[in-house]
């Protein structure tokens, strides 16, 4: 079984895309053993508490909606996926 790392993020506050919620934190999830701490950085995947939202960090840290491209990434990142499924689950 991978471990897996996660950190908490203060983040500028800013509005999911889809339901408007706010948000000034985001939790890091990674499975790369090597990380030292897990913080967003500009063009790094999120989702939404609330509705599931995919967004994308901007250069600011802000949340905008992803790219064609960003998007076609999202379809086959393994984490991502899981992550909604278990958001699901709650």
């Amino acid at each position: 079984m991978r471990k897996v790392r996660i950190d908490d993020s203060e983040v500028p506050a800013s509005a999911c895309t889809n339901c408007g919620m706010l948000s000034d934190h985001a939790i890091g999830v990674s499975t790369d053993p090597d990380r030292e701490r897990v913080v967003p950085q500009p063009g790094n995947f999120t989702i939404c508490r609330q509705c599931g939202q995919l967004m994308v960090f901007d250069d600011d840290l802000m949340l905008r909606n992803p790219t064609d491209v960003e998007m076609h990434d999202i379809a086959g990142n393994e984490l991502l996926l899981t992550l909604q499924r278990l958001r699901l689950m709650r």
